[in-house]
């Protein structure tokens, strides 16, 4: 998370890794190459979806009324196990309306990395999650502790000024709490019923102290 910088909600996030992309594809504009489209594939999930989160069918229509080409530009990184292919590592959009139209071929910025190490290169941030703040555990090391009313002062102050938390809570998978206790705390006392968290793979040990 980039400590320098708050978002209110993932709509800010979202807006900003798409000016991270957008800026890295044009610091690479002159690296663009065009790729077959029989030649890219939906590898990651978040591709493979995205149907089912989004109706891009009036932007499909205005490509096939006005016959106009895709000429958006994709990022993709060779597929290891299939030497010759690609997997699509950003610009869904732009992929699925040039499949729909039947578009040869698309623009294309080739990296070597996955989509997680692209994301962390260029600087993106991880999206919030939502959790029910009933139903975050608290792990003993935690519970035995107080947090200073300085702190929780400070959270306060915070949350009133710009209406967010001044830091997500870190869970892992099973929604224990890793870091942000006082948050929790806040959020319990001022009845919250929502807490923005970031999930961690971490173990306890790794955030303690704090």
């Amino acid at each position: 998370m980039i400590k320098s910088k708050r978002f209110k909600n993932n709509s800010e996030i979202t807006a900003y890794n798409n000016d991270r992309i957008i800026k890295f594809r044009d610091m690479n504009k002159s690296n663009t190459v065009e790729i077959p489209m029989e030649k890219i594939k939906l590898l990651y999930q978040v591709h493979i979806d995205g149907l089912k989160r989004h109706d891009i069918s009036k932007t499909n229509a205005y490509y096939r009324i006005n016959n106009v080409p895709v000429t958006g530009t994709i990022i993709v990184h060779p597929d290891v196990e299939d030497p010759g292919n690609f997997n699509l590592l950003t610009g869904w959009h732009y992929y699925v309306i040039a499949d729909s139209i039947g578009q040869e071929t698309i623009n294309a910025i080739m990296i070597n990395c996955d989509r997680k190490s692209f994301k962390k290169m260029i600087g993106c941030v991880r999206p919030y999650n939502y959790v029910k703040t009933d139903d975050l555990k608290v792990p003993e090391i935690y519970a035995r502790s107080t947090v200073s009313e300085q702190k929780l002062n400070s959270i306060k102050e915070y949350a009133e000024r710009y209406h967010q938390p001044i830091k997500p809570i870190i869970v892992d998978v099973d929604n224990s709490i890793l870091d942000g206790y006082a948050q929790y705390i806040y959020n319990k006392e001022t009845n919250v019923r929502m807490s923005q968290v970031l999930r961690s793979q971490k173990k306890l040990e790794s955030f303690v102290g704090k």
